[in-house]
């Protein structure tokens, strides 16, 4: 697909079991690349403030039909069953998504626009440490 990958991260520290963020990225990742155009975009960003870990994902792709964006997150959603089996897609990976933000006490918004991509925009409250 020739597309072009941006990372713009600091150097963030959250404990977590690394398994559950791996599949957070791992997902959100890869949906960018499945779901872009040849030529697309992706840009990803990984930031921190005192209190929270934010985690951006952007793509010039597809994007998301405003009439699917509120069931996206559901176990086995799929906005196009037919390209989702193209792309052997289970309808798994964004409700992974969600639930490791909510068990990680977080936020996770979704803006996205038909033919011109989508941005998931994902914080995490960092754990008060004694």
């Amino acid at each position: 697909k020739n597309i072009t990958v941006s990372i713009h991260t600091e150097n963030v520290f959250y404990p977590c079991v690394d398994s559950d963020i791996k599949s957070l990225f791992k997902n959100l990742i890869e949906n960018a690349i499945k779901y872009n155009k040849n030529e697309g975009t992706i840009d990803i960003k990984l930031t921190e403030t005192k209190e929270h870990v934010n985690f951006v994902v952007k793509d010039s792709g597809i994007g998301i039909p405003k009439a699917h964006q509120t069931r996206i997150f559901e176990r086995f959603y799929q906005v196009n069953k037919t390209r989702s089996k193209l792309q052997n897609g289970t309808g798994l990976g964004l409700a992974i998504v969600k639930h490791v933000v909510s068990y990680y006490d977080g936020n996770i918004v979704v803006e996205s626009e038909e033919h011109m991509g989508t941005t998931f925009n994902i914080t995490l409250k960092k754990p008060k440490v004694s």
